[in-house]
């Protein structure tokens, strides 16, 4: 679910030719986190394991509200992932200028694609 965020933080990074290897980097972690997470939630519940994580937790208190919860996030959450498509929608059917530089950042300097946007080093 990092997907949507991959464009502004690309934008966002003061040394944008540093942002393939840090997408590798933390997409490598957050792997080796999933990985670590099912590895020891099959140690925990077993060959019983339900695709469904909740229902592994049988009827133990608060399930209701930890349903409600995982449901809120999901409502909440949702229309992030459409960030970056909605931003790319705009700008190709706007014909919108890349946003300015944010604070912190020497817009005067420019980048490898000429655009103006480097930030300070």
């Amino acid at each position: 679910c990092v997907n949507f965020l991959v464009f502004p933080i690309e934008r966002s990074m003061a040394r944008k030719e540093n942002f393939g290897a840090t997408l590798d980097v933390t997409l490598a972690g957050l792997s080796a986190m999933n990985a670590a997470f099912a590895v020891f939630g099959f140690a925990i519940f077993g060959g019983a394991t339900s695709d469904i994580v909740t229902n592994n937790l049988g009827s133990a208190s608060g399930l209701t509200a930890i349903k409600t919860l995982v449901c809120l996030d999901l409502l909440l959450t949702y229309p992030l992932v459409f960030a970056a498509g909605r931003e790319i929608t705009e700008r190709l059917l706007l014909q919108t200028p890349e946003p300015p530089a944010q604070s912190g950042q020497d817009s005067s300097r420019v980048d490898e694609e000429g655009t103006g946007f480097a930030g300070i080093e």
